[in-house]
């Protein structure tokens, strides 16, 4: 297996153990650093979901654009309830794989993956609501035979219908059925089952959802949805990960500089996110010193402080 799909496996992998470590419902995604990026890894099209917590919830915005060698990108961008716009920006990517935005405010950090076909931000809007967006770049041609396998399964939901996660896996066919166990925040599980289609385009379809938008990156490991619950709870939106497994995997596998952003939704403390980087020690058990950042407000500075080896106990 390439070791970027095997980094962005592990990464989703992480997240669902940092799921555990908050109080109230969270996502967290982390990406492996690299030690060399450059322009030429922005170049492309890329498709990119979102979702927010807070005052502004339910709220997802999906978009599609491509991006040239001189840094220019444009595209469309397609916000919940909303027509879509067109959409024109800047961007650059540092050594450290920062991804700077023309578009974005102060508050918005986004990096790029080991990959480099998956990049991650979290950021805070003016009304204090905390957004979580995936980017995901597109490959030159997908096919059904790209979804079989077992996929682990992470999602939440903002909105009425929070606070929520679910959890699991999924087996997907060589025809595209799935079935797998998930469970819930609430301690319950079920069995799901269904069927996915793909097209050239790698933009994935559910049978008997004509709501959820899922796209593939190109690493072809990481399927990403967004989606606006029906009946009960109309006004939720959700967000779910899908990374394809390949095991065995060894402690070595996670040793790095890792960069993670985690989004937090409903309980009594409202939407916040978390974010930092993490470095594991290929030698021990868990995570070494690292730091971890979290803004409930606009105005609340950001705080930091070390994470010690627990998490993979």
């Amino acid at each position: 297996m390439r070791k970027e799909s095997l980094m962005n496996v592990l990464g989703v992998l992480l997240s669902a153990l940092l799921l555990l470590t908050v109080v109230i419902p969270a996502f967290s995604v982390a990406v492996a650093a690299s030690t060399q990026y450059s322009a030429a890894d922005l170049v492309g099209t890329w498709r990119l979901s979102a979702l927010a917590s807070g005052p502004s919830e339910p709220w997802w915005n999906t978009a599609v654009f491509t991006a040239g060698t001189g840094g220019a990108a444009s595209g469309t961008s397609q916000k919940r309830n909303e027509p879509a716009e067109p959409l024109s920006f800047t961007w650059t990517v540092a050594a450290d794989g920062q991804i700077k935005i023309s578009v974005s405010s102060s508050s918005t950090k986004c990096y790029l993956g080991a990959g480099k076909t998956v990049f991650v931000c979290t950021e805070t809007f003016r009304d204090g609501s905390t957004n979580l967006i995936i980017g995901t770049k597109v490959g030159d041609t997908y096919s059904t035979d790209d979804l079989p396998g077992v996929w682990g399964v992470n999602s939440i939901a903002s909105g009425s219908g929070a606070p929520w996660w679910e959890m699991g896996s999924v087996a997907v066919d060589s025809a595209g059925a799935f079935s797998g166990t998930l469970s819930y925040n609430n301690g319950t599980s079920s069995i799901k089952s269904g069927n996915l289609s793909i097209d050239a385009a790698g933009v994935i379809t559910i049978e008997g959802s004509s709501t959820a938008q899922c796209r593939m990156d190109a690493g072809k490991t990481i399927i990403v949805c967004t989606d606006t619950w029906s009946a009960s709870n109309p006004n939720t939106a959700e967000m779910k990960i899908l990374t394809k497994k390949s095991p065995p995997y060894v402690q070595p596998d996670v040793a790095g500089r890792w960069v993670f952003n985690s989004l937090a939704s409903g309980g009594p403390s409202g939407g916040y996110w978390y974010r930092g980087v993490l470095t594991i020690d290929a030698s021990g058990p868990g995570i070494g010193d690292a730091y971890r950042q979290r803004r409930r407000k606009r105005d609340v500075p950001e705080i930091s402080y070390h994470i010690y080896r627990r998490l993979l106990r």
